[in-house]
């Protein structure tokens, strides 16, 4: 192992190795700060250019983009309110409110050495651990899937505060009922269609992700009026090192993220959005001040910005041990690898060994650069809050809808967003908290084909929902955090944390 390591760290080490990642990483945080596209379409786009590139040159550009768009999902999430991916929701719940009152430039700091020590972290486990943590991660079956998925659900709105859990109940349960929209994926009986035939694939996520937040946010802001946004405390005072002090404060913030989010991406078919949710709403519980998060606390910043980044390391762990694509962006990547005449599996590490050590090495360096560019151009970023509202509405709306088109270049993609954004628009206007819906839109088809495929396998047993380890420590767990919460609603008492 350590003769690969030093193999691919000379791989890298090049001069033309690495001027490509200088270039790549700004394209990574620009397809990510524009709602709509990401490294999906990022790496969709740009895996033809890497057919005449070197294999190596080739895969570590995509693992570049990759990498960097999870970081530019949270500079739009902090600055404008409009998530770039929807990794970057649980971000804008406390970036934005911090940007609002004058800390765009701490926001976006604490995101960029967030997102660096997560993918760090997951890098570093990748390294050394990929082959265990993959053969943990296939253990899981139907039942595991059926009840990750509750428990994210129920995390996300049990993390609303003691008024608006009941409203956080009822949007949770609107995601559901949005996410059985469309064909039934275990038959051919279209539910909930209306004829339509643009909804028989369901509800496309992007759109109804760029409605709900960007959409609604220029709304609310036509309503607010046309004014400037006066920033304070926007000087350098508060640089690198006293953010890695931060940092050291929220250690346990910290540490917990990044691993939720490398074990949650080491599980093929989940992906950054629920590691984000899943940490954020643990980092919350565990606060010993709870009501702070949702109003610009920066505890939720780092759990958010880490875990969704510690997702690119772990995601990687079943592509490269096991060939298994641990979400979209790397089942992409597994063609790319394919395209190059490289097999994923045990194998890789044997036959291509400095191939795979100088991945992870693109992967570190990437991060480092990241940490670079999101420091130096914080101040540029959040100079975007300046821009009256007159002048950002129009942007946003824009932005939003090309990148609600861009997805399946179609303009019923269009009108989702658009609805979807006064639906966002008054929920909102009546305290109703969003994530949860998007949860539910996001794990509502994951529970419902598990808890199916779990009792078919079963021939329509429960039980097998409690006999397996896994899921019946996950659906403990669930059930204790819901019973607590009806505790406190029920007797009116204060949680209490830690």
């Amino acid at each position: 192992m350590l003769e690969g390591i030093i193999s691919g760290w000379q791989a890298v080490l090049n001069p033309q190795m690495i001027v490509l990642l200088i270039l790549c990483i700004p394209l990574g945080i620009v397809v990510g700060v524009m709602p709509g596209l990401g490294a999906v379409v990022g790496i969709t786009v740009l895996l033809p250019l890497t057919f005449g590139m070197e294999p190596l040159q080739g895969v570590c550009m995509l693992v570049a983009i990759y990498c960097a768009s999870f970081y530019g999902g949270a500079v739009s999430a902090i600055l404008i309110n409009t998530p770039g991916t929807p990794a970057a929701i649980c971000t804008l719940l406390d970036g934005h409110p911090m940007a609002r009152r004058g800390e765009a430039h701490k926001a976006l700091t604490a995101a960029v050495v967030a997102s660096t020590i997560g993918g760090v972290f997951s890098v570093i486990l990748l390294t050394f651990c990929a082959p265990v943590i993959a053969k943990v991660a296939l253990k899981f079956s139907y039942t595991e899937y059926f009840a990750i998925a509750v428990f994210g659900i129920i995390m996300v709105i049990s993390s609303s505060s003691k008024k608006t859990f009941l409203k956080g109940l009822i949007t949770g349960t609107i995601g559901l009922f949005l996410a059985t929209v469309g064909q039934d994926k275990m038959g051919t009986v279209e539910r909930f269609t209306f004829d339509v035939l643009e909804l028989s694939r369901g509800l496309p996520l992007l759109p109804v992700v760029v409605g709900l937040f960007a959409v609604s946010q220029a709304l609310t802001l036509t309503e607010q009026g046309a004014k400037a946004v006066k920033l304070k405390g926007m000087d350098q005072k508060a640089g690198l090192l006293n953010m890695f002090m931060t940092m050291a404060r929220h250690k346990m913030t910290l540490i917990k993220s990044s691993l939720i989010g490398t074990g949650i991406g080491a599980i093929p078919g989940t992906g950054a959005a629920i590691s984000s949710f899943v940490a954020y709403s643990e980092a919350k519980r565990a606060s010993s001040h709870p009501e702070t998060y949702g109003k610009g606390e920066i505890d939720g910043i780092i759990a958010a910005e880490s875990s969704n980044n510690s997702v690119t390391g772990g995601a990687l762990i079943p592509l490269l041990s096991l060939g298994i694509p641990g979400d979209p962006i790397t089942a992409i990547m597994l063609g790319a690898f394919l395209v190059h005449g490289l097999i994923p599996g045990p194998m890789l590490f044997i036959e291509s060994s400095t191939l795979v050590y100088a991945i992870f090495a693109a992967m570190l360096l990437a991060y480092l650069l990241i940490l670079a560019y999101g420091y130096f151009f914080a101040r540029p970023f959040a100079a975007l809050l300046k821009v009256r509202e007159a002048i950002l509405v129009p942007i946003i709306l824009v932005v939003s809808f090309i990148g609600a088109y861009a997805v399946n270049s179609s303009i019923f993609d269009v009108g989702i967003a658009f609805v979807f954004g006064i639906v966002g628009y008054l929920l909102t206007k009546f305290d109703f908290p969003l994530p949860p819906i998007l949860m539910g839109i996001i794990l509502g088809p994951i529970a419902e084909e598990s808890l199916r495929q779990s009792l078919m396998v079963s021939e329509g047993s429960w039980s097998i929902l409690v006999t397996q380890p896994i899921s019946a420590f996950f659906l403990l767990i669930t059930a204790i955090i819901v019973l607590r919460k009806v505790y406190v609603l029920v007797f009116n008492k204060e949680e209490k944390t830690g």
